[in-house]
């Protein structure tokens, strides 16, 4: 089972589709894409995006993100964009600390707080998810962190076991290599307060995927309720019945 789209400047393009549910069935494919950063597209990516009949293009970075690169979309795919902001945590001072450890902390700590601090942004994301029509993609920056649980949300509320959704969430490591974007992502700490403070080592767990930082989500929901159905119905208004609503939508 395939889960990238071959792309010339979006190598963590992936699709949902295959993942088996507990309730039965399987995720269909070619509907649910997640992706990382979609700001230097080539011609040929953007003429990709579009055959994918995408429905909605959901866009997790902050407004200075955005502002910094803004999306480049064929012109069908602009007036479905959507922006759900995510900020989490306080990446400055943890850049400052010029330490693997205090980093590798700190990307566990936002990915426990996307869990319960980030309620609204994904409440939003997974109601509207049943009133799509045509396909999603949902993206950040690296395609990671704030899109890796937006993906793993999706495969809980279709009943995809968690062995599976950690699965998913480490493929980005496959095609997001840390030690490749490290220089980038020097070069724009230079401008930075932090600048000078950084090493590529300490940030190395900025741009990894690690079992710990989802687990850590997983043991967030896992600290305050009894399964991931009561979760999504408590926090995330997304009840038993919205979550059959919508594993009739995507599952096979």
């Amino acid at each position: 089972m395939t889960q990238r789209i071959a792309m010339d400047q979006c190598p963590n393009l992936r699709q949902l589709g295959g993942y088996a549910a507990r309730c039965g069935g399987r995720v269909k494919h070619n509907l649910l894409f997640r992706a990382g950063s979609l700001a230097f597209l080539t011609d040929a990516d953007m003429a990709r995006l579009a055959a994918l009949q995408l429905g909605s293009v959901i866009d997790f970075r902050r407004e200075s993100e955005i502002e910094l690169n803004p999306n480049r979309l064929p012109a069908s795919l602009l007036p479905v964009q959507k922006q759900l902001p995510i900020a989490p945590g306080d990446l400055l001072q943890a850049l400052e600390q010029g330490c693997a450890d205090y980093m590798h902390q700190h990307m566990v700590n936002i990915n426990a707080s996307m869990a319960l601090e980030q309620r609204a942004v994904f409440s939003t994301f997974l109601n509207d998810l049943l009133h799509l029509d045509g396909g999603l993609l949902f993206h950040c920056t690296a395609g990671k962190d704030r899109t890796g649980f937006a993906a793993a949300l999706i495969l809980m509320a279709l009943d995809v076991p968690r062995e599976t959704i950690l699965q998913d969430y480490l493929l980005t490591a496959e095609y997001f290599i840390p030690e490749q974007q490290l220089p980038l992502f020097l070069e724009k700490v230079e401008d930075t307060p932090a600048a000078g403070k950084v090493t590529a080592e300490s940030l190395l767990p900025l741009l990894s995927v690690r079992p710990a930082y989802l687990q850590a989500a997983f043991d967030a929901i896992d600290a305050s309720f009894d399964s991931d159905s009561e979760y999504l119905t408590q926090v995330l208004d997304f009840d038993r019945n919205k979550q059959q609503q919508l594993q009739a939508k995507f599952l096979d």
